[in-house]
């Protein structure tokens, strides 16, 4: 856990940030990294509007499933948090805090004499945290690669991922318990209402269930229940899934 969340540390609190300045207004993060060019200016670690950079870039996403950028900010930056990464990445990357809000107990390090139950503890907030954070990053990295990619065929592939997200994020809150499963099933049970795609190789019509759900979030395919062909490899099948996700998000 030490090596986890040391290594969780750069990218979802320095890395991320850059990224979401870019795609919050480029030209504005451009100017200061290239044109001014003082560090103090883009330095993560400064005192730049985290959660204002956050804030705006959430607003810049097409498919936006993230409705707090207080709570990102919370999960990466505030020291209070304690379900957050500051406190426990400080940890892990030093055998001694002092910072009030993570300071090292009386005579312990660090990580260092963990027992079974901190272990747990530890395992049980990484795998209810990171994945979220995980999700949210390639919200921002991929809205901000495919503003580039403007053809059709990448931005059918935008679509594409949107979808993959959303269905991970149900996934996700279903095993997390952030959701009970009755919810998920509702969900599910509206895609299949709204998602119907036809098989270009057997003309075959197929109703997407939760398990094609399921398959397409660890494939990015849908399969034919007839042919086993690839349903999304016409234009038409993505305006459905398209047309389906957008109608899901109102």
């Amino acid at each position: 856990m030490t090596v986890a969340y040391a290594l969780i540390r750069k990218p979802i609190t320095d890395e991320l940030l850059i990224f979401e300045q870019l795609l919050g207004n480029r030209t504005e993060f451009i100017n200061r990294f290239f044109h001014l060019g003082n560090p103090n200016g883009y330095d993560p670690s400064t005192s730049l509007e985290k959660e204002k950079i956050i804030k705006k870039a959430i607003e810049s996403l097409r498919i936006n499933i993230f409705t707090s950028s207080e709570f990102i900010y919370d999960m990466r930056y505030n020291k209070s948090c304690k379900g957050g990464i500051n406190g426990i990445s400080n940890h892990a990357l030093h055998i001694v805090t002092n910072d009030r809000n993570y300071k090292t107990v009386d005579q312990n390090f660090n990580f260092v004499f963990s027992q079974k139950e901190a272990i747990e503890r530890s395992f049980e907030h990484y795998y209810n945290l990171v994945p979220y954070l995980l999700i949210y990053s390639v919200s921002i990295i991929d809205e901000l690669v495919f503003s580039l990619l403007k053809d059709d065929a990448n931005q059918r592939l935008k679509t594409v991922k949107e979808f993959r997200r959303i269905i991970g994020f149900i996934l996700f809150n279903e095993y997390t318990g952030n959701s009970d499963k009755s919810k998920s099933e509702a969900i599910f049970k509206e895609l299949s209402k709204n998602i119907v795609l036809s098989c270009p190789k057997c003309g075959n019509e197929n109703i997407i269930e939760r398990a094609d759900c399921e398959l397409f979030f660890e494939s990015e395919v849908f399969l034919c229940t007839t042919c086993f062909g690839n349903l999304l490899s016409t234009k038409e099948s993505i305006k459905i899934i398209e047309k389906a996700i957008f109608g899901s998000m109102n």
